[in-house]
């Protein structure tokens, strides 16, 4: 009979593995709810391989990685967390967003993956006090998981440091996490993330790695990193002139930067391109920075080299962003930026606004209610002032199209407003789209509502959408509210609207960037028209008690009556359905 002291020694002290991570953990580790394969299989996801050398690579400190979304980032750390379990054990955190998702992730996936692996079987704690859903005392390491939150950061000493989603995560909580390791000799953190933000904590320790990138090789023999600048497609139009997306998509190629060889989208070409350049020495990595710190190691995936995505969904992703952003709309480009192409995204918008491009056409050529053959709606929409009023007349048709025919400051004359009915008349707008900002003076401002029909604006910085109930029960978020009524001293109920300013002065931004929709100006605006829309400007703030960081419009310059005016122009026309905000 073996001698039980004598069978724990040698369990304590097995000689370390000769396999490298990638091929110990294919040999040992069964992936659960996986789509490819019942088992870690390191040539589906051959991105992973370089990555996890670097768990057994005594040099490597620190590895950043940017995946895009679907790359089999949560299986990574399935294999990789048994690896260090079996191998080379230490206190080892594991953070994600929230402690729901790090829960869920727990029980669904690595808590089975941990179970089937034969090779820790002996070490799996036999106290159930031991082994919890977010916290498993092994007898030689614990393994910690839980949310990326200060309470599960503080006063814990861990070697082994393990970052999901980390763009996410703001800059304090980042240094917080990373100080967990107390310096150890043999300290490995790992973060591991889709695209975050510019100038972040996270994009600090991006910049610290040599930034490689996975590449593939042309059969001429060119290595070249993924980039959606390699794709080429055709771009289709229907008879109408709109683009057709899918068969523009459907055209999708990949193109060899030096020999010009195209590789048709099928599924054949990506898994051979996605294997070519594995055999580089470097596991089909590219180092792109020669000012890396040792120690540190980076490895960016382009969603080009997820083979089993085709290229086409990339090109249609990329025509939704196109779309939207004609539309004043950025989200859709920024998401298409960090979860596809797994980059920083970096918000020009706070940047000052370029002069703005006027049309040969001036005010005085409208200044009737003659509508033009695209137009769907007018609207005239006014900001209020102490004495006096500024207004905006403004020509919409479909998809963010729009001409202003008037803007401007009118002079209030304390009673009916007069001049500002004159206006409606003038330019033949219904009651129902002339609308007053209610923000100020608000009991004489609803009296006007009720007189003359208009509806009331009143914006919301702090919203970023608000709840809508469709007649069929299902429930959709808009830039919007729902119509209120308050009742108006002089008798009656006066509607309108709350409006989520932040997001809705993105569009308008766009808009009059002329980066959005088709936007014409006329050539004689006024001086006051180019000075209030440069008074905001987008601004990152952080919130001193959470630390949650969100992008605002701050007023530089108080004169920004007629950016007012604009802003409330494209919630009407949100309102009117003349283009989609979301």
């Amino acid at each position: 009979m073996t001698n039980p002291v004598f069978k724990g020694a040698c369990l304590g002290w097995k000689p370390p593995t000769l396999l490298k991570p990638w091929e110990w953990a294919a040999r040992n580790v069964k992936i659960s709810n996986s789509e490819r394969s019942s088992k870690f299989d390191p040539e589906q996801t051959p991105w992973w391989k370089a990555p996890m050398e670097c768990a057994a690579d005594a040099e490597t400190r620190e590895v950043v990685i940017l995946a895009p979304t679907g790359s089999g980032k949560s299986t990574l750390a399935e294999a990789l967390i048994p690896y260090v379990v079996s191998e080379d054990p230490g206190p080892f955190l594991y953070a994600s967003q929230t402690n729901d998702s790090a829960k869920f992730w727990a029980e669904t996936r690595l808590q089975p993956a941990l179970k089937s692996c034969a090779a820790i079987a002996a070490l799996w704690p036999e106290d159930r006090h031991k082994s919890r859903k977010l916290d498993i005392i092994f007898p030689h390491m614990p393994l910690v998981m839980g949310g990326a939150n200060s309470s599960n950061f503080q006063e814990k000493s861990m070697r082994w440091l393990y970052g999901d989603e980390v763009w996410d995560w703001d800059d304090p909580l980042v240094r917080e996490f990373l100080a967990r390791h107390h310096d150890r000799w043999n300290r490995k953190v790992f973060l591991v993330s889709q695209g975050g933000f510019a100038e972040s904590a996270f994009e600090g320790e991006w910049n610290k790695t040599d930034r490689a990138e996975f590449a593939w090789r042309c059969d001429c023999g060119a290595e070249q990193a993924y980039s959606f600048d390699s794709i080429r497609f055709d771009m289709t139009h229907r008879e109408d002139g709109t683009v057709d997306e899918q068969a523009t998509a459907d055209s999708a190629r990949m193109e060899c930067k030096l020999c010009r060889k195209s590789y048709a989208d099928n599924p054949a070409n990506r898994r051979k391109l996605a294997t070519s350049n594995t055999g580089n020495g470097a596991g089909g990595y590219i180092s792109t920075s020669e000012t890396g710190l040792r120690g540190y190691r980076g490895f960016h995936i382009d969603g080009l080299a997820v083979w089993w995505v085709p290229w086409a969904n990339e090109v249609l992703g990329w025509l939704e962003s196109v779309r939207a952003l004609k539309m004043g709309i950025i989200d859709k480009r920024r998401q298409w930026h960090q979860k596809r192409r797994a980059r920083f995204w970096a918000d020009s918008m706070s940047d000052e606004l370029q002069p703005i491009s006027r049309s040969d056409f001036t005010k005085s050529e409208h200044e009737s209610a003659e509508r033009f053959d695209w137009e769907k709606e007018r609207f005239l929409t006014v900001d209020v002032g102490g004495n006096h009023f500024w207004h905006m007349v403004a020509c919409w048709g479909e998809g963010g199209k729009a001409r202003i025919i008037s803007e401007g400051y009118v002079p209030s004359d304390g009673k009916d407003e007069a001049a500002l009915v004159e206006i409606q008349k003038r330019y033949g707008i219904q009651p129902g789209c002339v609308i007053v900002d209610v923000g100020f003076e608000n009991d004489r401002i609803n009296d006007l509502l009720v007189k003359h029909g208009w509806i009331g604006v009143k914006g919301d910085g702090q919203r970023a959408d608000y709840e809508h109930i469709l007649r069929s029960g299902s429930k959709v978020r808009r830039l919007y509210s729902r119509t209120q009524r308050s009742k108006a001293k002089s008798g009656g109920l006066a509607p309108w609207f709350w409006l989520a300013t932040n997001p809705v002065k993105d569009i308008a931004h766009r808009l009059i960037t002329g980066q959005g929709g088709e936007l014409e100006v006329p050539g004689d605006v006024s001086k006051a028209f180019e000075s209030h829309m440069k008074s905001e400007r987008r601004e990152i703030i952080r919130n001193a008690k959470t630390g949650q960081e969100s992008a605002i419009w701050v007023t530089r310059n108080r004169q920004n009556h007629l950016w007012d005016c604009f802003v409330y122009q494209c919630g009407a026309a949100l309102v009117f359905g003349l283009f989609v905000s979301d």
